[in-house]
């Protein structure tokens, strides 16, 4: 499994692998070598920048808090969907995607106006909020949504 921009929130470039023991085995075999490298590979700063991130991200419990948020936004697209004004949604964690029937660039746009942003997708709109949001923010996004599908 591959990681990059939430390790650091962005902020400077990392990125990392998870491997399984049986491939990491492989991978420290004595005769084996793995021809990689690059001039900025992992660079002293983007790593210090990374393990404060991590360090934060725990200190500030935003596992759980993105695991709260998530469960406001299902609720809330289950009600939408329940309404028939989205096709269906997926997610996990405080990543949501909706699938509508309208053109997503026009209903993204109506829906900025009303001061939410969303990105637009092939077929859908994605919800992809800061962990800072409350759920009264979050109730506006959901109200939006429901506005502009309606």
């Amino acid at each position: 499994m591959t990681f990059a921009k939430g390790v650091t929130s962005g902020y400077l470039p990392l990125s990392g692998v998870i491997v399984s023991r049986n491939v990491c085995d492989t991978l420290e075999e004595p005769d084996f070598i793995l021809r990689t490298g690059y001039t900025y590979s992992g660079h002293p700063t983007s790593c210090a920048a990374g393990i404060a991130n991590l360090e934060l991200m725990e200190s500030e419990a935003l596992v759980d808090r993105a695991n709260h948020v998530g469960e406001q936004i299902r609720t809330g697209l289950e009600s939408l969907q329940s309404d028939g004004l989205v096709e269906s949604w997926r997610g996990t964690g405080a990543v949501y995607a909706i699938e509508i029937e309208q053109d997503p660039m026009k209903i993204r746009n109506e829906i900025r106006s009303m001061g939410v942003i969303l990105r637009p997708l092939n077929t859908g709109l994605a919800i992809c909020p800061p962990l800072t949001i409350s759920d009264e923010e979050i109730g506006q996004v959901i109200d939006a949504i429901a506005e502009v599908l309606k």
